[in-house]
């Protein structure tokens, strides 16, 4: 395998074992594998609005259902509560990177987080949260 950078079109190109992959027959991308659910009781509230999230979540629903809620409006408020169980750390990564693209230019103002777990032994990483944290310069 073996990755290069193609100097007139500035891209990155690779190949595998010579032949340039773009050529290849099929091409796919794929999302993570398993259930990506967040239970009931969790409560998601952007500016004090409770966010509806379906049980089995996608980060084109949140997309939708923040439009629902908000309209243009930016995040400057974030509360993450209730008893908050993801399926797996790669779901709660996607909330709040989801979360992150709708901060406004001032910033959050207010971030609360309390029981936050995930199921099934998964790890919750902290790096997802410094998302929220360069956002919130003024905390």
């Amino acid at each position: 395998m073996e990755l290069n950078l193609d100097d007139d079109s500035a891209l990155f190109t690779l190949s595998v074992n010579g032949q340039d992959s773009r050529l290849f027959p099929y091409q796919a991308s794929g999302q993570p594998e398993g259930p990506t659910t967040i239970l009931h009781t969790a409560v998601v509230k952007l500016n004090e609005k409770k966010m509806d999230l379906d049980l089995v979540w996608t980060p084109r629903d949140f997309v939708y259902t923040y439009w629902l809620t908000h309209k243009k409006a930016k995040t400057t408020k974030v509360e993450l509560s209730g008893i908050f169980y993801v399926s797996s750390g790669e779901v709660f990564n996607g909330i709040v990177n989801e979360i992150s693209e709708n901060i406004g230019e001032d910033g959050l103002t207010e971030i609360r987080l309390r029981g936050i777990c995930a199921l099934g032994g998964d790890k919750i990483e902290s790096w997802p949260l410094s998302l929220l944290s360069v956002a919130s310069a003024s905390l």
